[in-house]
């Protein structure tokens, strides 16, 4: 019983309370695991522009070497276009 409360209550709230969206996390997995392999790499891709988006409006380095190379967040739009990123090594 007090696990049952600890985790479905206290853990619930504590979470919450803090800000964080770790149940979200949880439901966007747990629905993960019923999606078949096209649904899979969609949502992988779409993941992967999201952080590509995210990381040239937030991180000013990537958003200089983005820049510097010509490359636009729209340009990567699967895993296959990754390779235009190596180039933001030194």
């Amino acid at each position: 019983m007090y696990r049952w409360f600890a985790w479905n209550v206290l853990f619930r709230l504590h979470e919450k309370l803090k800000g964080h969206a770790t149940y979200e996390f949880l439901r966007e997995m747990e629905a993960a695991d019923r999606m078949s392999a096209a649904e899979l790499e969609e949502l992988r891709c779409q993941k992967l522009r999201d952080l590509v988006e995210y990381t040239s409006m937030y991180v000013p380095y990537v958003r200089t070497r983005m820049s510097e190379r010509g490359i636009q967040p729209p340009d990567i739009r699967s895993e296959e276009h990754t390779s235009e990123l190596q180039s933001l090594r030194h």
